[in-house]
């Protein structure tokens, strides 16, 4: 084979291989956390009492590691390259677990995996953990999860269900690392709500003793008769509201 023939034709080798390199690499994930410092909206009086948090359900396609990315036509995009270190409920039960252990109304504060009793359980749904292609090189993180406290003593009963909807800004970048960064606000203000709901009194505002299937321990998943839930709107450059 002549020279020139032999270079064009390792030069097409080259170009397809990159192209299809491109679309499956053989690259390794790259995995990301939630990461931001605990705030503290600290509680007044004595801290009594223990919560046990469950792990987080999740609705499709939020129950995956893969990042999620929403298109502008409404279609998911799941990255081949790009997850989290578990799934986003799993993240988000272990971040409000750590949070609630330094400032809440909770003298102990532990995952579902202790096996000791305890009266107050807290568990939730995530309906959307995403990445949203706005379009025009738009971008916003959207995070929605439904939070649900109980009690099992004397009898099961509805302490707080709240339904907390949280968008980011609009960025220009799309990258994975500005989604890890961007979620990781969302959920720390996620947090921050909560135990501003918890310590504000608002735990006992539900305290009707509202009968609960027995059988439901996912009460996010769940719907209590009777219950009230109020709203509320957060600061600049993001919104978290409640609803039923």
């Amino acid at each position: 084979m002549p020279m020139r023939s032999f270079a064009l034709a390792s030069l097409l080798l080259l170009s397809v291989t990159g192209c299809l390199g491109r679309l499956t690499t053989g690259q390794p994930p790259v995995y990301f956390e939630l990461s931001y410092e605990r705030t503290a909206p600290q509680c007044t009086g004595a801290r009594q009492g223990a919560l046990r948090i469950w792990p987080f359900s999740a609705s499709a396609p939020y129950d995956r590691e893969e990042m999620i990315i929403l298109k502008p036509s409404r279609k998911v995009r799941f990255s081949p390259h790009f997850r989290w270190i578990a799934s986003p409920g799993a993240m988000i039960a272990d971040k409000l677990t750590r949070d609630l252990a330094g400032s809440s109304p909770f003298a102990q504060v532990v995952a579902a995996a202790n096996a000791s009793a305890f009266g107050v359980q807290m568990s939730g749904h995530v309906h959307e953990f995403v990445w949203e292609d706005l379009g025009n090189e738009n971008h916003q993180a959207r995070l929605d999860v439904q939070i649900s406290v109980w009690s099992e003593e004397p009898e099961r009963h509805v302490l707080l269900q709240k339904h907390y909807r949280l968008a980011s800004d609009r960025f220009r970048s799309g990258s994975a690392e500005q989604f890890a960064e961007v979620m990781s606000r969302l959920v720390a203000e996620l947090s921050t709500r909560l135990r501003e709901d918890l310590c504000s009194g608002e735990l006992h505002v539900s305290s009707s003793r509202l009968q609960v299937d027995r059988s439901c321990r996912l009460l996010a998943l769940c719907r209590a008769p009777g219950m009230n839930v109020s709203g509320r709107t957060t600061g600049p450059g993001s919104s978290s509201r409640s609803s039923d």
